[in-house]
């Protein structure tokens, strides 16, 4: 596989000045496009020659070049990216065969801020590749070693019980004309956002994979629990709260990010993984600065957490109606100190306590 970080020299001199920064956003984002266009609308240059090297077929180059450039458009938070860090998240989804167009919904490419480096006067971005949910799935089926995979989301108009041993949702027969999963599916009910989700019903998610050998497993969080880890591994996400807005992708695409989550915990903590798997999984773990470098986009001093957050996500979180069984609020969660919390009364028996590793809680894992 080729190197996925990658430098190009010829345009260092031509990206944005820090004191560029505070211009006019429109004229930020001309500096970029034209950067982009430089070095991948330019047949002539070598980061074109190395694009094309990869993608073996200049028509894929020049759908490429559209669809970066659409992208860079869309977010005015890349206007204080560099071409050299945008093009190095777009090469790291070229080597694993995954298509950057939104249309696919395979991986996208997201503006992250460094804090350490961003002042008030000049804010700092770099660009990481974000693998979505149709991506896992792409990257888990070619190892041929998966028969199925999917995550799906669960309204509490059809939820019964949940199996602690299991984690899989024991479900009742719904009426498909008036559910709340058909209004979902019709589109008739939003879930954009966590107040969305939590007004159309949404008790949370679940994924699960079959392998080619008949083995199983299912994990099922519910809207509560990924609300709490988007509130602990997202900063962007507790800006938007603290500041009530809706910037980043926790607020504007709870349910994308829901199910990538649950996914990705699932497969990390389950699933069977080849050399490939684990490339694409470290991919996330980073951003790419202004010469293409990679730096940990998973940062002490950038993820801070405060546990009140998860005991006001717990308030807010919709519980299951009666139906004969016992009502219960939302799933248990463990902390960074290993503790269970509010752990729910469920059939199957009482939760018994989770492994923690040694490192503690981990961004993708439980």
């Amino acid at each position: 596989m080729a190197d996925r970080r990658f430098r190009n020299s010829e345009f260092q001199s031509k990206a944005p000045a820090p004191a560029e920064a505070q211009q006019a956003g429109s004229v930020q984002q001309r500096n970029i496009i034209t950067g982009i266009t430089a070095l991948l609308g330019n047949e002539s240059s070598n980061t074109y020659k190395r694009f094309l090297a990869e993608l073996g077929n200049p028509r894929k180059v020049e759908r490429l070049f559209r669809t970066v450039t659409a992208i860079v458009r869309g977010d005015r938070n890349f206007d204080y990216c560099t071409p050299m860090s945008v093009l190095s998240a777009a090469m790291s989804c070229v080597n694993h065969h995954l298509e950057l167009d939104r249309f696919f919904g395979q991986c996208a490419i997201v503006p992250f801020q460094d804090m350490k480096a961003s002042t008030k006067k000049t804010p700092v971005y770099n660009a990481q590749l974000m693998v979505m949910r149709r991506g896992l799935i792409q990257i888990t089926m070619r190892t041929h070693l998966y028969r199925t995979i999917n995550v799906r989301i669960l309204f509490v108009d059809e939820v019964v019980s949940i199996d602690w041993k299991t984690e899989e949702p024991v479900l009742r027969e719904v009426d498909p004309q008036t559910c709340m999963r058909t209004r979902f599916e019709s589109g008739e009910v939003k879930c954009d956002s966590y107040d969305d989700c939590v007004a159309a019903g949404v008790y949370g998610w679940t994924a699960w994979f079959i392998l080619m050998d008949g083995s199983q497993h299912t994990v099922t969080w519910s809207i509560a629990k990924v609300n709490a880890h988007g509130r602990r591994w997202s900063k962007p996400y507790q800006s938007d709260i603290r500041n009530d807005r809706k910037a980043s992708w926790w607020s504007r695409n709870f349910t994308v990010m829901a199910e990538k989550t649950v996914l990705r915990n699932l497969i990390l903590n389950w699933g069977p993984m080849t050399d490939d798997m684990v490339d694409a999984f470290e991919m996330e773990r980073v951003a790419f600065t202004a010469d293409g470098s990679e730096v940990s986009a998973y940062d002490d001093d950038l993820y801070s957490y405060h546990e009140g957050d998860y005991q006001e996500a717990v308030d807010d979180a919709t519980a299951l109606p009666d139906g004969g069984q016992e009502q219960y609020p939302d799933d248990g969660v463990m902390m960074p100190n290993g503790e269970i919390v509010e752990g729910p009364k469920r059939g199957g028996g009482e939760p018994e306590p989770q492994p923690v590793d040694d490192d503690g809680f981990n961004p993708f894992g439980e």
